[in-house]
């Protein structure tokens, strides 16, 4: 691959910012319950839920929402991304937060089935001990024994974890590294997606037969009404423009993950 693969103390100390992250999110829910001192248990249901939501579903909603980061991983500089290369696409993200039950919490897996069976009260509650800790030793052996460096979760979903503060940052594995005095033209052009900007650019570089100049008008139409732009510029010039904008913004996204 063109971009830095996350290391395994990376990733760990993500996982570990993340847990802090939402154990502090946990302490404001039962501070609110301590200032409130109600005994209301509709409010005490409600709140739980309203508290219980973002922690529950952390990972997909951060990921999706801010591009493949977490807490930690923004912290860290590191972003969850498809295996071509492009952003992690709903499903994918999804897919990888399933499975990290088989990844972190392998144990409570085992926890509920033995609690099924007939066991002695000591043997049960050493399981429990040593089972319950969500320490990831199945998605740290996946990670050390992959190329990619993927846990299972990475590995059905096609993802890996890259490093986007390195010599380059993620976007330069896509795009062309813009100039710091660059001055874009089309803000729109955020509403685009990495697999859109490769789509042009492999459009671009097959323009020099009569069939790639049909797609690369065909491409700038397309492009110019689903951003609502409008333009004379020729469908190559617009289209390079496009993609050197998108470049830029997302550069300036890997500078400030939070901005915008």
């Amino acid at each position: 691959m063109d971009f830095p693969i996350a290391n395994i103390g990376q990733r760990v100390g993500s996982a570990v910012l993340d847990m802090l992250a939402m154990f502090l999110y946990a302490l404001l829910f039962v501070a609110l319950l301590y200032i409130t001192e109600t005994n209301n248990q509709n409010l005490i249901i409600l709140l739980a839920i309203i508290f219980g939501i973002p922690i529950t579903f952390y990972y997909p909603i951060m990921e999706y929402f801010f591009k493949g980061q977490t807490i930690g991983k923004i912290l860290l500089k590191l972003r969850v991304i498809s295996v071509d290369g492009g952003s992690a696409s709903l499903s994918e993200i999804m897919l990888r937060w399933i499975l990290r039950v088989i990844d972190t919490n392998l144990g409570m897996i085992l926890i509920l089935f033995l609690g099924s069976v007939n066991t002695n009260d000591e043997l049960y509650g050493f399981l429990i001990m040593s089972l319950a800790i969500p320490i990831p030793i199945v998605g740290m052996v996946s990670i050390m024994r992959t190329k990619y460096g993927q846990r299972v979760g990475d590995l059905a979903a096609n993802t890996v974890v890259v490093n986007v503060k390195r010599s380059h940052s993620l976007s330069d594995t896509i795009l062309s590294k813009s100039e710091e005095s660059y001055v874009p033209s089309y803000p729109q052009v955020i509403d685009l997606n990495d697999g859109d900007i490769r789509t042009i650019k492999n459009i671009l570089k097959s323009a020099k037969s009569k069939k790639g100049k049909e797609n690369l008008i065909k491409l700038a139409d397309k492009a110019q009404q689903r951003l609502e732009i409008k333009t004379d510029q020729e469908p190559a010039v617009f289209l390079d423009k496009l993609i050197k904008d998108y470049n830029h913004f997302a550069l300036e996204k890997d500078e400030n993950p939070f901005a915008g």
